[in-house]
């Protein structure tokens, strides 16, 4: 079983900073990859996990450039994209 929330926040004080926090319950406990890619189809984060139940990474996006980018995550046979626009 696999659970995924991906949520995006900007701190009250400063909107300027943005936050990503990707979250995943990993039921089958099978390796993760998480890779973000720009508008160009480039890599700009890239990171694997293997036999943990609970994922959790928060990306800050405040030095990004502003554009596109897609999160994937790829889960054994499953994978997830979610469409995030910084600027």
């Amino acid at each position: 079983m696999t659970l995924m929330f991906i949520t995006m926040t900007s701190m009250a004080n400063n909107p300027k900073i943005s936050l990503t926090s990707i979250n995943l319950f990993n039921g089958d406990q099978q390796k993760v990859d998480i890779e973000i890619l720009n508008s160009s189809s480039d890599i700009v984060f890239q990171e694997s996990t293997k036999g943990e139940l609970l994922v959790g990474k928060v990306i800050n996006f405040d030095k990004a450039i502003k554009g596109n980018y897609t999160i994937i995550i790829k889960n054994g046979k499953e994978t997830y994209y979610q469409n995030i626009t910084i600027g």
